[in-house]
């Protein structure tokens, strides 16, 4: 025979086991997949601005749009970081996806002369040439691929971790009918 005061202890061991693993442990599907989206969202809102702020005759916003690329190199990343995964397959597509876009913007442009009135004679204007459209086309949607895949991954990252870092304190009935902890975990 047991007391109510025993099974209020048990309860309470319980539940303070159990918020306080939670906090140091286990990694929250939703909370990766939202660190993961905001990001990105937030990164590629920096780059549209890029295009939306620019100066009178100028192409885009440059400091902006650099600034929006580079923040979506990294930040749809972030769920996975919070999983403790820091090299990710979205970063390694992301980074193959900006080398192809430096190379097409390195060996598809060409020199012509400037359709400008006034301007000289010789070619000082850079143009791209017929090659470099499905290059860069290539590189940003792999890029924007490598920005999904990592939006869409970062739950599993957590879910990795978790089935990783696994340690569970449940509650449970002995027999007799006295109540008990079971603890499980892999390591």
């Amino acid at each position: 025979m047991y007391r109510p005061r025993m099974r209020s202890l048990v309860v309470v061991a319980v539940l303070l086991g159990s918020f306080g693993h939670a906090e140091a442990g286990r990694k929250s599907r939703q909370k990766a997949s939202v660190l993961s989206g905001a990001a990105a969202g937030v990164s590629g809102a920096v780059t549209l601005a890029g295009f939306l702020t620019t100066a009178e005759g100028e192409a885009f916003n440059q400091p902006v749009l650099f600034t929006g690329v580079g923040l979506l190199f990294v930040t749809p990343s972030l769920g996975e970081f919070y999983a403790g995964q820091y090299l990710t397959y979205g970063m390694g597509i992301r980074a193959l996806a900006t080398g192809l876009a430096v190379y097409a913007l390195e060996t598809q442009t060409r020199k012509v002369r400037c359709d400008v009135p006034g301007a000289s004679t010789e070619p000082n204007c850079e143009i791209f040439t017929e090659g470099a459209y499905p290059l860069l086309g290539i590189a940003a949607i792999a890029f924007i691929g490598g920005v999904w895949y990592d939006v869409l991954d970062a739950g599993d990252a957590a879910d990795r971790y978790n089935a990783k870092h696994g340690f569970t304190v449940t509650p449970t009935m002995l027999p007799g009918s006295a109540p008990g902890l079971m603890l499980g975990g892999t390591f």
